[in-house]
C-alpha cells in the first residue's frame, strides 16, 4: 500500500501549528499590552483616552479573528485530516479507476479532488462512487480502467495500490 501520511508528516505539522500559534500569542500579547498602556494613560486634561481604548480593543479582536483563520485554522483541519487517516476508522475496497475531476474543493476546511470510481453496484444500479483525493499531493499514477485496491474514512482516500 503507498500511503499518504505518515507520522513524521503529523509531527512536522504539529511543529508548524505551535509555530503559529505562539507568533500568534506574540501579537496578542502585544496588542494586550497596547489596550493595557491605554487604560492607565491619563492625561490630566481629559482623563483616560476611551477612544484609542475601544480602537485597541476593536483592532485586538479584529487581528485575533483574522489571523488565527488565515494561518492556524487551516493547518489545524488538516491535522484533523491527517489523525484520521493515520488512526481513525479505515476500510479498504477494489475498485476500477475512471476519472479525476479537474476542479478541487473544499470539504471541512481542506482542499480536494473529486476520483470516480467504478465498483460493485448499490441497491439503485449505480456504479460509479466518488472519494477524495488530498489537493495537496500529486495525483496518483491511475489509467482509467485500472482495478486499484482503496483505503479510506468516509469518503478520503488514505492509501491505495494496485489490485
Amino acid at each position: 500500500m503507498h500511503d499518504l501520511y505518515t507520522e513524521s508528516d503529523l509531527a512536522s505539522l504539529n511543529a508548524q501549528i505551535k509555530k503559529r500559534r505562539l507568533l500568534l500569542g506574540l501579537l496578542a500579547l502585544l496588542l494586550a499590552a497596547a489596550v493595557i498602556f491605554s487604560l492607565v494613560l491619563d492625561n490630566h486634561k481629559d482623563h483616560r483616552p476611551e477612544a484609542l481604548t475601544v480602537v485597541l480593543v476593536a483592532v485586538l479582536a479584529a487581528a485575533l479573528i483574522f489571523f488565527h483563520d488565515l494561518t492556524v485554522r487551516p493547518l489545524t483541519a488538516y491535522r484533523k485530516h491527517i489523525l484520521s487517516s493515520l488512526r481513525g476508522r479505515t476500510h479498504e475496497v477494489s475498485l476500477t479507476y475512471d476519472r479525476a475531476e479537474d476542479d478541487s474543493s473544499v470539504v471541512e476546511g481542506v482542499t480536494y479532488r473529486s476520483l470516480h470510481f467504478l465498483g460493485e453496484p448499490d441497491k439503485h444500479g449505480a456504479r460509479d462512487r466518488v472519494l477524495y483525493w488530498d489537493a495537496e499531493l500529486p495525483l496518483p499514477p491511475f489509467v482509467s480502467g485500472q482495478d486499484v485496491l482503496i483505503r479510506y474514512y468516509d469518503r478520503f482516500i488514505t492509501s491505495w495500490s494496485e489490485a
